[in-house]
This record gives C-alpha cells, sequence and structure tokens, in this order.
C-alpha cells in the first residue's frame, strides 16, 4: 500500500512539471515529465490528457488522438478529453483511421458541448477502412449496392448494420462519405420494397432503422431515389389514416414515409395527435414527437421575430425567401470553447502592440449569423466581456440560432432581424464585427461591408469571410448550364441535380462536388450550388478596399499546415500578411480556402 502510494506521489509530482512545461511552451520537456506520471499511475486518465496537449504542442497530432482516446477509455465522461478529440478530429484528417478507439468514439459522441459531427465522420472513416463495415463496402464495385444491401437486410440484419459505432455514427452526425452514402441508400430502398413486413419485428432491424432514420433527418432526405420508391412513398402516404394509430402496419408505414420525406409531410398537421399515443415501435414514438416539437417551436418563436427590416431590395428579399424555406446549416451539437477563450488569441494576431479594449466590456456585432452556429461559438469565446448582438435577414434562421442558444445556454447573446444595408451607425456601433459568409449574398458586397465599418470604433477589429472568385469559378460555371435547375427549383429536382453532379466523370464540370463537405445536406447543397446570389471577388479586390479605407490586413484563418507551406514559398519575413503574395499563392493552389476567404483587419492607427 505504502509503495502504491509513493508511485502516486511520485506520478502526480512529474505531472505538476510536465503541465508546467506544457503551460510555458516546453512540450518536449513536459512531454517526457507526463511519462513519466503515466509510468508511475499508467490508469489516470488526466495524465494522458496533459500528454495530448504536449504532443499536440509538439506536432504530433496522431500521438495526441491517441492520448486522448485512452484518456477517454480510463474516464468515459471525461469531457474535456471527448471536446478536444472532437475539435482535432474536426482540423485533421488522419493517415490510418483504423487506429482510432471504438469506446472512445462512441463515449465521446455522447459528451456534451463537443462536436459530434466531427466524431461521427472520424467514425465512419474508421469503419471504412477495417472490420464488418469496410468488407460491404468493398463489395460495391463488384456486386452493385443493391444486391450487397439486400444480402444486409432481406433475411436477416447483417453484422455491419449491428455495429454500435455505425448506429451511433449515423444518430450523431450526417454522413459525408460517398461510398456509404450509395450503400445506405440502397438499404433505405430495400427496406421499402424489398424486406417483408414481418422482418420489421426483429430488434436488430429496428434499432438499424432509426438510426438510418435519424441521418434521414439530419441530412434533409438529400438522397436520391428511383421512380419505384416514389410511388411506394406516395401509395404508403395516401393509405396510412384509414388504420388504426396502434397497429404494427401503420408504425412500419411511418417509419418508411419519414425515411424519404420531411415530417412536415408526413404529418401535415405539425404534430402527433392522441391518436398515435401508442404508435410502434417505442423509439419512433419518442424521436418524432422530439422532432415535431422542436420544429413547431422553431416556426412559432420565427413569426415573433419577423420584422419589417429584413429584405429591403430584391435581392435581399430572395436571399431571406431560401433561408426561411431551408435554414443553414442545421446542427445538433458544438464544441464549445471556454469562456473568455477568444481574447487572448485575438491579441496574438493583432500583435505587436497594446490592444486595452479586450481588457474590458466589449460590444460585438455578428452580421448575418444565420442558424447561429458561429455567434454562439463567438459569444461563448468573448466570455462575460462582450455583449454579443447577432443579426439576420432571416427569421427561421434566427429562431433556429435563438433555440440552440439556449440550449447551450448562452446568456450574452442577443438576436434581431436586420438587414444589413439597413443598419444606422448613428444608432449602433461595436468594438468588434465579425461578418463571415454573408457580404457575397449582397448586392454589392463592399457597399455592405462599408455599411458595417461606419458601425465600428475607432479602434475596432473585423472579422470578414469571402467568398473567393477564384476557388468559385467551376460554381458558376455550372449556372450557364442548360440543364441548372435553378435556385427555388423543388426538392426533388435538387436532388436530381445533385445526384447528376455527383455522376460526372473526373474533369467534368462539377464531378468534384462531391469532395465537398459542403454537399451533403439538402440546404447545405442549395447553399453550395443553388443560390438565389451570390458575388464572389477577387483578393485585389479587397487589398483595393482596406487600403481605401485605411484597414490593417492581419492574416488569413487557415490551417497550420497551409500556413507553414506558405511561408516556405514566400519565407520573407511579414510575407503572411502581403495579400499580393496570397494571390500568387492562390492562383497555384485554387482550392486553398476552400471557397471562403477569411481573414482579421483593423482600422490603422
Amino acid at each position: 500500500m505504502a509503495a502504491d502510494n509513493r508511485r502516486r506521489q511520485d506520478g502526480a509530482e512529474w505531472a505538476q512539471r510536465g503541465i508546467e512545461a506544457v503551460r510555458a511552451g516546453n512540450f518536449d520537456f513536459g512531454r517526457n515529465c507526463l511519462l513519466q506520471a503515466i509510468k508511475a499511475d499508467k490508469r489516470n486518465p488526466f495524465y494522458r490528457f496533459d500528454l495530448a496537449l504536449a504532443q499536440q504542442g509538439l506536432g504530433d497530432v496522431a500521438a495526441a488522438i491517441a492520448e486522448l482516446c485512452s484518456a477517454i477509455r480510463l474516464k468515459s465522461d471525461f469531457d474535456d478529453a471527448s471536446r478536444r478529440l472532437g475539435s482535432l478530429l474536426s482540423r485533421y484528417q488522419l493517415a490510418d483511421p483504423a487506429a482510432l478507439d471504438s469506446f472512445a468514439l462512441r463515449s465521446a459522441m455522447q459528451a456534451r458541448n463537443t462536436d459530434h459531427q466531427a466524431l461521427a465522420e472520424a467514425a465512419i472513416q474508421r469503419l471504412a477502412h477495417s472490420g464488418p463495415l469496410a468488407a460491404a463496402l468493398a463489395l460495391l464495385p463488384e456486386r452493385g449496392a443493391p444486391d450487397v444491401a439486400r444480402d444486409l437486410l432481406v433475411k436477416r440484419t447483417g453484422e455491419p448494420l449491428r455495429d454500435e459505432l455505425l448506429l451511433d455514427a449515423l444518430s450523431h452526425g450526417v454522413n459525408k462519405y460517398l461510398p456509404l452514402e450509395y450503400l445506405l441508400t440502397a438499404l433505405r430502398r430495400v427496406l421499402l420494397l424489398d424486406v417483408p413486413s414481418e422482418r420489421f419485428e426483429d430488434k436488430a432491424l429496428q434499432t438499424f432503422a432509426l438510426a438510418l432514420l435519424r441521418q434521414c433527418l439530419g441530412n434533409e432526405h438529400v438522397w436520391a431515389e428511383t421512380p419505384e420508391e416514389t410511388e411506394r412513398i406516395a401509395i404508403l402516404l395516401a393509405g396510412r389514416p384509414a388504420r388504426k394509430p396502434d397497429d404494427f402496419e401503420v408504425g412500419r408505414s411511418v417509419l418508411l414515409s419519414a425515411l424519404y420525406r420531411p415530417l412536415r409531410v408526413v404529418f401535415p398537421e405539425g404534430h402527433m395527435d392522441a391518436a398515435f399515443a401508442s404508435l410502434w415501435p417505442r423509439g419512433l414514438r419518442d424521436l418524432l414527437q422530439e422532432k415535431l416539437s422542436a420544429e413547431a417551436a422553431e416556426i412559432a418563436l420565427a413569426r415573433r421575430l419577423i420584422s419589417s427590416n429584413a429584405g429591403t431590395d430584391a435581392t435581399g428579399r430572395k436571399v431571406a425567401g431560401q433561408y426561411e424555406a431551408a435554414p443553414y446549416p442545421r446542427y445538433t451539437s458544438l464544441t464549445l470553447p471556454r469562456a473568455g477563450s477568444l481574447l487572448p488569441v485575438l491579441k496574438s494576431i493583432f500583435r505587436p502592440g497594446p490592444m486595452p479594449m479586450l481588457d474590458g466590456p466589449l460590444d460585438v456585432l455578428i452580421a448575418g449569423c444565420g442558424t447561429g452556429r458561429h455567434a454562439i461559438q463567438s459569444a461563448l469565446g468573448y466570455g462575460p466581456a462582450g455583449k454579443v448582438t447577432a443579426i439576420d435577414i432571416s427569421a427561421r434562421s434566427l429562431s433556429y440560432a435563438s433555440s440552440m442558444a439556449q440550449r447551450f445556454g448562452v446568456g450574452n447573446l442577443a438576436f434581431d432581424q436586420v438587414d444589413i444595408m439597413t443598419i444606422d451607425p448613428r444608432q449602433h456601433s461595436y468594438d468588434i464585427i465579425e461578418t463571415v459568409g454573408v457580404l457575397h449574398h449582397l448586392a454589392d458586397p463592399f457597399a455592405g461591408w462599408e455599411m458595417l465599418l461606419a458601425c465600428l470604433r475607432p479602434h475596432g477589429l473585423m472579422m470578414v469571410g469571402l467568398y473567393s472568385k477564384l476557388s468559385r469559378q467551376p460554381l458558376a460555371s455550372l449556372r450557364a448550364e442548360p440543364g441548372y435547375p435553378g435556385a427555388g427549383c423543388s426538392d426533388v429536382a435538387a436532388r436530381a441535380y445533385r445526384q447528376t453532379l455527383f455522376a460526372r466523370a473526373p474533369g467534368q464540370p462539377g464531378s468534384d462536388m462531391a469532395l465537398s463537405k459542403d454537399a451533403y445536406t439538402l440546404s447545405e447543397f442549395r447553399d453550395l450550388a443553388l443560390h438565389e446570389h451570390e458575388r464572389p471577388v477577387g483578393l485585389e479586390e479587397i487589398a483595393n478596399f482596406l487600403a481605401k479605407h485605411k484597414l490593417a490586413f492581419h492574416g488569413f484563418l487557415l490551417p497550420g499546415e497551409a500556413i507553414a507551406d506558405f511561408r516556405i514559398r514566400f519565407p520573407a519575413p511579414g510575407a503572411d500578411r502581403q495579400i499580393a503574395d496570397w494571390a500568387v499563392y492562390e492562383t497555384e493552389n485554387p482550392r486553398l480556402f476552400d471557397g471562403m476567404y477569411r481573414f482579421w483587419c483593423r482600422r490603422d492607427p
């Protein structure tokens, strides 16, 4: 007993040295100390977490992820480790996804304040590289998805569909791996057309079908369907009211219908009335009630938010209409930053020079907040010192944002429906303005930027996100094609067009659409390829605007590896603050900005 206590004490002393070294930036020494701490106490999850910080500081992201997985395996409710794991997986791709720990991924997907989408994508990559699902996917080129799907469902529920990691990944995030989409689409078709009614009594099949339903609701029914499927769903929707709600076949009909159609179509009245109180199975009933209640609350809140100060020109009204019909992006989880954690980041971005305004109360504007994902993270990042106002042109988007802010307990964030072009700088001024992904949807992006700039205080900071004309050029060419369905097309036409682009041979216009992470839900695909209006810009235009308004450019927000590569190409000190150098680099790397420039600037002192 005494020896054990001594080992634990030694471990604590080594760990204290290690974490102090990590905080001081001495990551190599910190790693060595923490390895000694783990040697003394192998079962301590906190030492593993601290070691992950050291490994990340040394640039060994794979080792950091492995240590976080070990920490979660030792402590399944380790929320800090889950949060950091989700954050790393959202920013980096592992060379060997099969090395990820299944238990750790599943545990992390249950954690609060964690990006479940990143974890779900990593889980799917792991499954696609090893195990039963990988074997099933390997059969697709030779046998085709329909045959593989029948083998997995018609007579029995195949092993890949019983995998708990797959079920959790489908339930907690949107699949963005195309081979799996082909298999899942075929599995849905087999459930509808080929699986006998009595098979739905199988618990494993029910569990998979409910996970698949969560996936379809999450991706907004973006998958392709055949005419035979369309016809069968129409029959189910038309015939269901004649049956008793607690009938086995009614539950099966509702389940199959919801796999294909939005709940507002399956339940036109917008809710499940008392007649469906015993809908089978219970998991289906609970899921539908949860989703219908959330949608009803969102619509009610949107009606209360509507103001006359939205969509004041023709372009604005069109854009508002798109986001009223398809709020974007929808999300159910976020990696939430620690309160105030954004302030030291800003001090680092804008050094050298004092930043006293960051030490006091801050008035912050998020202009064009959409469904609030960025606004929520920013409000938490600024912490109690930040009074954050988020505006958008779409009441429906704002209602979603408001409900999510309530869910995550964000108290320093207020929402208002406002058109950027109507802001009165005599009544509103801000220390910081963030406007990402909105100016390029105005009739004149630079006029909108000037309106916001008029609201920026003399010492103010601004984050701007604008579409890159170079990287958006392939999408612009699609709009000139005869088969382009148009921004206001039906969901049926949007799904068909997406499938057309996915099927194009390499090198054809739009053939790389499947590579975009924004093509795997219906609202994201509309925003990406079927938008009512966009006006991308070039780096020269941005440079001219900054010079005209005496704004100092403080660098693009890009992954660390992209910035490191740029510095190899342009090694001169301060080159990363020279837009002309970035213009050359973007020409050499057209996908560099993934469609959008994101950067900070400030009024030049």
